[in-house]
């Protein structure tokens, strides 16, 4: 969970994730890098720094098929964000740890039949992968279509 730089306090705002004071993401991987860099072609060669990120798949309200929050006493619903361009949000990215919030609890809907659509079940690099898990179909059948913030 990270503060999202696009909330508003306005309730007529466009877009489901600016009402929204934070995002959430699934963790796919954690690294550092080394990096170094030149301002142009004569300077020299920086010492290098190391940088940490975390790779991630984002999330979005699902505001069409769900309301939910405090007002309405029920759990707010997420989705995978789509890599569409529509939403103009990436699917993925990266995160300075720093900005991480807290980690939350995100639970599956299990109770409606929300398996991912076939484009989102596609194989993925952001899979977990198992060796519990030795189909593509057994993988296919990890993401859900929603999920919940267990707040």
């Amino acid at each position: 969970m990270v503060l999202n730089t696009n909330w508003s306090d306005e309730q007529d705002s466009s877009s489901s994730n600016s009402a929204h004071p934070y995002r959430y993401a699934r963790v796919i991987g954690i690294f550092h890098v080394n990096v170094t860099h030149r301002a142009d072609d004569h300077s020299r060669w920086s010492d290098q720094e190391r940088f940490e990120v975390l790779w991630v798949r984002w999330f979005e309200l699902d505001t069409e098929r769900h309301c939910g929050g405090w007002s309405t006493s029920r759990l707010p619903a997420l989705t995978f964000v789509e890599d569409d361009n529509r939403s103009g949000l990436s699917a993925f990215g990266f995160v300075d740890p720093k900005d991480v919030i807290r980690g939350v609890h995100v639970i599956p809907s299990f109770v409606s039949d929300d398996m991912s659509s076939d484009t989102t079940r596609l194989p993925s690099l952001a899979r977990i992968h198992s060796e519990n898990f030795k189909s593509v179909e057994d993988r296919r059948s990890l993401d859900y279509e929603r999920y919940y913030v267990n707040v």
